[in-house]
């Protein structure tokens, strides 16, 4: 009988999956979602996490209201009004499974007390947490905040918060377990669903690191029962995913699968636990971008409003947090690169520092945790300030939307690689050739673009024919594609496409040394199978130390196919100091290359490798530009623009004629004119 009724419920999961519409991976098109108000286009959101100072997670079982109220009177007094708060899985349904004679389970109480007969009762919710909970919405209602509310906190900074009787189950496919999620979900939803000050409900904090998972269907089904039973008691809020991670391949937890499911996705990042982001100091180029490359990729794949929910350099360890220190110059590079980049909000991790805390999981935290926005004392860290003062920027800017940037090209990831890998690589040089690209899936249709990276390509299925087809047709049509090759497959007709054939192919590890023809540069670079290749129409643009053709272009109808014959984007990512401002050689180099045969729309001529730079159409005579400076140093650069047009205004930074000055890690905003 019990094999029966798990049965049973498992076809009412399936027959519940089909309620939904059936979801294309293919879908590429940005969905106008119904709570675009959000966290709207243009718009940027700067907010916290929060724990209360004097508990943390125990702060729903160690109530203190007197602290909470000085807390968010802090928050709010410091102008951040929007806080991301947890309900705590084990205070809010703290069940004990009772069991009988031989092990065999008999009933759940809470406190050794039957669960009452009322609508909590059946819920296995603690009135006390709840009770607590509408007093603290109280008190965010009174300092006019507005809150994120992570409904299943099952998990929190490393440890796992899952009552007793599920501890040993798995949370997200257990049937036992999902039944009381949902009750639970269910319960609070509908007893807060008329609470003004939240905004926005989220399944919880960090869900895919509750328990590993077999497959992205059984993902999907959890996130699809949480998701329905907050939509069938409030719809007039957004669902967040609030998940860690979201990859764009068909793993758990990936993009497309949230994305079918939820309102709007969410980004955490931090370099130390995110693969390529500590082989440079943390306030450089390619650790600063890493958030905002991690939620682009989000929003451009899944096509739903993304933001950084989670962000901050963690403890001690990383750098020092003084007035001219590596933290608040890290995070200031940060705020302006996700505003410019629309990346719509930024949260900082976590309001208070933790590290006075003794239960685990911070008795556990080797790293510290002394990452709050106040010191001990209660004055503010300078990184609060850069907060302010970013803030302060914001409210008096001219405009009250900030423009989309101008998009040059699309990056397409693809099966077989490293997708994150090369997503990051290809993001950081095309930045440094004054390139502006966004991301879609080999699956999804094919945006349109007037240039196509396809970096790193690997294996054999790397993309489907009839996308590849398409490809090449907006080739034909004038576009412009590059590819670089890390032992990829893409026939048929890649001798008539690219204009090279390869002679022979083998296995290893080649370490090779290339020299640009047009510049000279010689570039370091490594791959796991070496092609020799004779060009048949292709142009030469590089060669390794042999002679070989390394780097090539085709023509190809009206349009142009780069062809490298190294997994640039991988092997960078996994270099350390490559992308260091200092560093002489030129990786970048092969993207000016491309460059060279790319239309662009935009005026601003200037690239660097150290400066960021996005460019913002406010109307046919007026336009923005965003100049971020990605290192700890003074930088003097020169502003060349298109003939006709001038620099107008500068609303942030030293602007001297032509010439800007960007101090350590920090930006220059100002406006272009046509003559």
């Amino acid at each position: 009988m019990k094999k029966k009724g798990v049965l049973f419920f498992l076809i009412l999961l399936f027959v519940n999956s089909l309620h939904v519409n059936v979801y294309s991976q293919n879908k590429i098109v940005r969905e106008q979602s119904d709570f675009e108000n959000f966290l709207p286009s243009g718009k940027f959101v700067i907010g916290t996490n929060y724990w209360a100072s004097h508990a943390g997670p125990e702060m729903w079982s160690d109530w203190r209201p007197d602290i909470v109220e000085q807390d968010l009177k802090k928050l709010s007094g410091a102008g951040i009004k929007t806080l991301r708060v947890f309900v705590t899985w084990t205070d809010f349904q703290p069940l004990d499974l009772l069991l009988e004679t031989n092990g065999n389970p008999k009933e759940f109480r809470i406190d050794e007390m039957p669960l009452p007969d009322d609508i909590a009762g059946k819920a296995g919710v603690n009135k006390k947490a709840v009770a607590h909970f509408e007093e603290f919405a109280s008190l965010a209602e009174k300092y006019n905040m507005k809150l994120i509310v992570a409904l299943l906190t099952g998990h929190m900074s490393g440890r796992n918060f899952i009552p007793d009787p599920f501890k040993l189950m798995n949370p997200v496919s257990n049937p036992k377990a999902i039944q009381w999620e949902i009750r639970f979900v269910d319960y609070f939803v509908s007893r807060f669903k008329d609470e003004p000050s939240i905004i926005a409900w989220e399944l919880g904090n960090e869900c895919d690191l509750l328990w590993n998972v077999q497959s992205s269907e059984e993902a999907w089904c959890w996130m699809s029962h949480i998701t329905k039973t907050i939509k069938a008691k409030d719809q007039s809020r957004p669902v967040l995913s609030g998940i860690s991670r979201g990859n764009p391949a068909n793993t758990p937890w990936n993009v497309q699968d949230m994305s079918e499911l939820m309102d709007v996705l969410t980004t955490h990042f931090y370099h130390t636990f995110t693969p390529y982001s500590e082989q440079e100091p943390l306030n450089t180029m390619r650790p600063i971008l890493g958030p905002i490359i991690k939620n682009i990729e989000a929003e451009d794949i899944g096509g739903k409003p993304s933001f950084i929910e989670e962000f901050g350099p963690l403890g001690p360890s990383f750098g020092d947090d003084g007035p001219d220190g590596v933290k608040p110059g890290f995070l200031r590079s940060n705020l302006f690169s996700a505003w410019a980049h629309n990346c719509r909000g930024l949260f900082w991790w976590i309001a208070f520092d933790q590290g006075h805390l003794t239960k685990a999981p911070f008795d556990w935290n080797s790293r510290g945790s002394e990452y709050g926005l106040w010191y001990p004392d209660g004055s503010p860290k300078p990184v609060l300030t850069e907060i302010q003062k970013f803030s302060k920027f914001l409210s008096g800017f001219e405009y009250s939307s900030l423009p989309e940037r101008i998009i040059d090209g699309v990056c397409i990831l693809t099966e077989g690689q490293d997708n994150w890998a090369v997503a990051y690589s290809s993001f950081i040089l095309a930045k440094q050739a004054g390139i502006d690209i966004n991301y879609q899936y080999c699956s999804q249709p094919l945006k349109s673009a007037g240039i196509y990276f396809l970096p790193g390509i690997n294996g054999a299925g790397v993309i489907s024919k009839h996308r590849m087809q398409e490809l090449l047709q907006k080739v034909k049509e004038g576009a412009i594609l590059y590819i670089s090759n890390d032992n990829g497959h893409i026939g048929p007709g890649f001798s008539e496409f690219t204009g090279i054939r390869i002679q022979s192919y083998t296995k290893g590890t080649f370490n090779d040394m290339i020299t640009m023809n047009n510049t000279r540069d010689k570039l370091e670079l490594s791959t796991g199978v070496k092609c020799i290749l004779q060009t048949e129409k292709a142009k030469i643009l590089a060669v390794d130390q042999n002679g070989n053709p390394a780097f090539t272009c085709n023509n190809y109808g009206k349009g142009k196919i780069f062809f490298l014959n190294y997994p640039l984007e991988d092997f960078l990512a996994k270099k350390s100091g490559v992308f260091d401002g200092n560093n002489k050689t030129a990786y970048q180099e092969i993207y000016n290359e491309v460059k060279k045969s790319m239309p662009s729309s935009k005026i601003l001529l200037t690239t660097s490798n150290k400066v960021g730079f996005t460019e913002h159409i406010v109307n046919n005579s007026t336009r923005l530009i965003i100049a971020v400076n990605y290192y700890p140093s003074i930088e003097n650069i020169t502003i060349e623009l298109k003939d006709g047009w001038k620099i107008s205004k500068t609303f942030y930074g030293k602007n001297i004629r032509n010439e800007i000055e960007l101090h350590p890690n920090d930006a220059v905003v100002f406006s272009i004119e046509k003559l």
